[in-house]
């Protein structure tokens, strides 16, 4: 196995692992919120029947309306760094690779 490819298995074995992680703390966030969310019940269910009440909108637009944002600014900014690293890439591959020379003032090795 190449130096690459054990990079690249050593970056998807991280990035499944921050994944898995990331699930299993959101899933005990949202255990907490709803034990929290059922001690405060009765201040919910009068807030619902406020007067301004039905002109907010439902949490969940709120929240896919942010997450819709959120996405357009991550492909933004892949094609940005896309864009940029093409930038910086050469063109074409050199037609032949320049030699490399000893510095000058260099010695040579022992042994040679």
């Amino acid at each position: 196995m190449s130096v690459t490819e054990t990079l690249a298995n050593t970056a998807e074995t991280i990035q499944a692992w921050s994944l898995s992680a990331h699930k299993t703390s959101d899933e005990a966030i949202v255990d907490a919120t709803k034990a929290v969310a059922g001690a405060f019940e009765p201040v919910v269910s009068r807030a619902r029947t406020a007067p301004l009440a039905a002109y907010l909108p439902e949490p969940s637009a709120v929240v896919g309306r942010w997450f819709d944002f959120v996405e357009n600014v991550v492909a933004e900014q892949k094609r940005f760094t896309l864009d940029l690293t093409g930038a910086l890439a050469p063109s074409a591959p050199p037609a032949s690779a320049p030699t490399a020379s000893a510095p000058k003032g260099a010695t040579k090795p022992r042994g040679k």
